[in-house]
């Protein structure tokens, strides 16, 4: 099965998530973006089936007037059950030029309450995130950004142990034993005397 990671927007929040496939397709639509293809999503080393897999994502604007804001998604679908994790921050000296990133959110979840705020920048990092096998997720930045500036995040996700042949069939053996008892108990036998 192909998976995709599609980027788009200005993508802002670094945690999380996970990995995407290694064909992953970046599209970018923000004005301010230069050049054309400055954000990025790479996924550094395992696949969307390894047991664990890594990426990092960046952006990058440039002369972006003030009140300037952006909101960069990245989708992607895993093969496997498991958990994300990731960090992600922003660093500037000068109110002339500077990004912060107002809201991280993943698969509608907000976690902005987790955002820390400096004079120098924005950080955050999350983790126990669930990923689902065969489920789009979906990472967001949220942000304001004036003159230039960046951020960069790492993801990573880990696979959840799938368990052994010879555990699954003492579970099934364990189950059966656990019915056969139940079904035992529920037998109540009465007896009636006439005297």
């Amino acid at each position: 099965m192909v998976r995709k990671l599609l980027a788009t927007s200005g993508f802002a929040i670094a945690a999380v998530m996970c990995a995407a496939s290694a064909n992953a397709t970046a599209f970018v639509n923000d004005f301010y973006l230069i050049p054309a293809d400055a954000a990025h999503f790479t996924l550094d080393y395992g696949t969307s089936t390894s047991d664990v897999a890594g990426a990092t994502f960046k952006n990058t604007f440039i002369n972006a007037p003030a009140g300037s804001t952006f909101n960069d998604s990245y989708h992607f679908t895993l093969e496997r059950n498991g958990t994300g994790s990731g960090s992600v921050s922003t660093s500037f000296s000068s109110t002339f030029n500077s990004l912060r990133i107002t809201d991280l959110i993943f698969n509608n979840q907000s976690y902005a309450g987790s955002l820390v705020q400096n004079a120098s920048g924005t950080s955050v990092s999350i983790g126990d995130l669930p990923i689902f096998d065969s489920i789009p997720n979906t990472l967001t930045l949220v942000g304001t950004v004036v003159g230039s500036g960046s951020y960069t995040g790492t993801a990573t996700f880990t696979a959840a142990a799938v368990p052994e042949p010879a555990t699954w069939g003492m579970m099934v053996v364990g189950f059966g034993l656990l019915g056969a008892a139940a079904r035992r108990s529920r037998k109540v036998s009465t007896n009636v005397s006439f005297s």
